[in-house]
């Protein structure tokens, strides 16, 4: 069993997703993870939207534009990767619930009209603090260098995220 410092709550899917992922070959986990990166920008590029229109402070939709390009550009990054690894294929789908926060527009859009940016970014960072210990989890425990070395790539780009949503979380005290 999966045992990482996550809340009680998202605990039980994270560890039914990390099992998953530790018997999934190395073509699958790049066609997910370029997904969870398209999936990542929309939720990245509504909260932008939503922001800009309900917040006066400008570093609030900086930030989501900014994790909204970077997420665009991982799943190009891992795109082109998945191409020169498996040249002539498409990344095909995986049916596995994803990693990061699912939040309804409505409920984003709730919590910044109210005021609840820091509870909203405190939900964001753990999402993606969750997905960097789930990767680094798997880093360690697969036996294929090439999937090792992908599982480091994600960890890294999930920690980035998580960087900058730490940073805009205590420049708002």
């Amino acid at each position: 069993m999966v045992e990482m410092g996550v809340s009680e709550s998202s605990g039980q899917k994270l560890r039914d997703i990390t099992n998953r992922l530790l018997e999934t070959d190395p073509r699958e986990i790049m066609a997910y993870w370029i997904n969870e990166e398209l999936e990542g920008a929309e939720m990245y590029h509504r909260l932008y939207r939503i922001s800009r229109e309900s917040t006066w402070d400008e570093r609030i939709p900086s930030v989501f534009l900014v994790l909204y390009n970077e997420s665009i550009r991982h799943a190009e990054k891992l795109f082109e990767m998945y191409k020169r690894m498996f040249p002539g294929e498409k990344p095909g789908s995986v049916q596995l619930s994803s990693l990061k926060v699912e939040l309804s527009e409505d409920r984003l859009e709730r919590m910044l009209r109210h005021g609840r940016i820091r509870d909203l970014l405190e939900i964001l960072m753990e999402g993606e603090k969750s997905a960097a210990e789930v990767y680094e989890y798997l880093e360690k425990h697969v036996e294929n260098s090439d999937t090792e070395k992908i599982f480091n790539q994600l960890s890294q780009i999930e920690r980035g995220h998580y960087q900058r949503l730490k940073e805009l979380y205590e420049a708002l005290d």
